[in-house]
């Protein structure tokens, strides 16, 4: 018990900005797990079927593909805190916007408004990692990083519960008004909620470009001056992770909702079920990292973390038995707390390793990898769910993919290990 509290204490002393930009983040978070949840669902409802749901997700990250990268050099050697705000803004105003476009049944509109949608989660996205390590001191790094990570499943887990209760409120009569708490209605809601961002981002501290480049002159370096080497191996991984996981996890509610007939309110539950336990393993890794190092708490926990997705997906081969649902229900909500709760460590494990004047272009290189994997990925589920492949299919795919991924991290590890190595003995 003691030694929980200590873990516990240590994220008190994470300084008070970021803690305000990640409730910025949550905030944000809230609408973008709305959509995860319920939009897909949403646009089956209204009609839409999986290759043309397939194809209007395919742009929420197409401009984030496009601008991710340039937007990485940019940030390299200025204050943050405009950005946070272009995307405080940007998001819920796009979220408006598809959402009005899904009523009037326009394809275009909507494809547009999920392509700024992206770009407006873009900005957060990008830049909340530098961030922390511009302001985070050493002994309060790994706490800031999981809280960082923690965000997304607590938004994840509020807005799971949110939808659920409001689902199964069914309506509220108000002064002879009423509201009908379907998906559209729900996400409105999420919507509003997340313009509360807006002020929180505006009383963050900044950092003058002139402080920045005391701090660390490299920053002004030309293009070809960044380690590319670094930057390759430790880009690697990402990407066949990322493809992996835009085959499955963008479309795992279709999945539900198609074999075993889960609606809103039932797959929002198991979202907060398993952020529940996303939650708590984010805020873990700092005593995981400490405890047994980056090894241990990367690799065997995405390895258990496939193990389910196989699992999971062959139960759609069994679908008719009484007992399928609740594996896959099961293997869902392991699965995620298995996968996420390494990011922390190999965010972290990942900016130390590319060094200070890398990290802004690694984090926006990520986030284009992400979206663009994403992006691609899309396009192959809509191409093989018009070829009618079946899902656990396209999950195996996802699970191969993961595997190598995860290998990956070995030699990555491992040149982490020599590097810290050779510091220590230089001196240096």
């Amino acid at each position: 018990m003691a030694a929980l509290l200590q873990a516990l204490s240590r994220f008190t002393c994470v300084p008070l900005p970021i803690r305000k930009m990640l409730l910025a983040q949550f905030l944000l978070n809230m609408v973008n797990s709305g959509f995860m949840l319920i939009l897909n669902i949403h646009l089956r409802k209204q009609g839409y079927q999986d290759p043309a749901i397939a194809f209007i997700t395919s742009y929420r990250f197409l401009g984030v593909l496009a601008l991710s990268t340039p937007m990485g050099l940019l940030i390299r050697s200025r204050p943050l805190r405009p950005f946070f705000l272009a995307s405080a803004i940007v998001t819920p105003l796009s979220s408006i916007w598809v959402l009005l476009a899904i009523q009037a049944k326009n394809i275009p509109w909507i494809s547009v408004g999920v392509l700024l949608w992206g770009v407006g989660l873009m900005g957060m996205a990008v830049c909340a990692l530098p961030w922390i390590m511009r302001i985070a001191k050493e002994e309060h790094l790994s706490e800031a990083l999981a809280l960082n990570f923690a965000s997304w499943p607590a938004a994840m887990l509020v807005c799971g519960l949110l939808i659920s209760g409001l689902g199964h409120l069914g309506s509220t009569s108000l002064l002879g008004w009423t509201v009908a708490w379907d998906e559209h209605h729900i996400l409105l809601v999420l919507t509003f909620l997340s313009l509360g961002a807006i002020p929180l981002v505006r009383r963050l501290p900044t950092i003058s470009r002139a402080e920045l480049l005391a701090r660390n002159p490299d920053r002004q370096r030309r293009l070809l001056d960044y380690d590319w080497g670094r930057l390759g191996r430790a880009i690697l991984p990402v990407l066949l992770i990322a493809i992996g996981a835009g085959l499955t996890i963008p479309f795992i509610n279709l999945f539900f909702f198609s074999v075993f007939g889960l609606g809103s309110e039932e797959f929002s539950l198991l979202g907060s079920a398993s952020a529940v336990l996303v939650l708590i393993a984010s805020l873990g890794t700092p005593s995981i990292k400490r405890r047994f190092g980056f090894g241990p708490g990367i690799l065997l926990s995405q390895s258990l973390a496939i193990g389910m997705l196989v699992v999971l997906a062959l139960t759609e081969l069994q679908a008719g038995r009484p007992w399928a649902l609740g594996l896959a229900a099961f293997c869902f909500v392991v699965r995620q707390p298995l996968m996420n709760m390494a990011q922390p460590l190999s965010s972290e494990l990942t900016m130390k390793y590319i060094g200070p004047r890398n990290q802004e272009l690694m984090a926006a290189i990520s986030s284009s990898i992400w979206s663009g994997s994403w992006f691609l990925s899309a396009k192959i589920f809509e191409f093989l769910r018009e070829l009618r492949l079946p899902y656990w299919e396209i999950f195996l795919v996802t699970a191969v993919l993961y595997g190598v991924g995860v290998a990956l991290y070995v030699p990555l590890i491992r040149a982490y290990h020599r590097m810290i190595e050779e510091e220590q003995a230089t001196g240096v």
